[in-house]
């Protein structure tokens, strides 16, 4: 994983500013330190998605915290096993809420876009909203 996004930046890099010598590309690209280090484990095969999200949102939503812990050689206790158990049943509910609030923005674009008609209806020819489930 390390060696692809190491790959990634590095021809971000060249993309973003391609006047830069080849030399210097790879100089950056061995200035690019990668880390192992002990971290919560899913105890499953099918979990791994899951778990890579959490670290991701923990260095997103809290970058200085997920500084600190980096620092360690140790990352076992960044989330709780409890918190790691139920990782699948909290991305369920995000999901979940993502919906409600999308059919919330369709319905209200919708008002807006098609205004009630005088006689009270909805102005459309129909009051139902399809909505694409995953």
């Amino acid at each position: 994983m390390f060696t692809l996004l190491r790959n990634f930046i590095c021809q971000e890099l060249k993309r973003l500013h391609p006047e830069l010598p080849e030399g210097t590309v790879e100089r950056a690209r061995r200035m690019i330190a990668g880390k192992t280090a002990q971290v919560p484990q899913q105890n499953n095969h099918s979990d791994c998605g899951l778990f890579m999200i959490k670290y991701i949102d923990h260095i997103v939503c809290s970058s200085e915290a997920a500084y600190e812990v980096l620092q360690s050689d140790t990352l076992a206790n960044w989330f709780g096993d409890e918190e790691g158990r139920s990782l699948r049943a909290i991305m369920r509910s995000n999901v979940d809420e993502c919906k409600r609030t999308y059919k919330e923005l369709m319905a209200e674009r919708a008002m807006v876009e098609s205004p009630p008609s005088p006689d009270g209806g909805s102005g459309s020819d129909t009051d139902e909203m399809e909505i694409i489930t995953v």
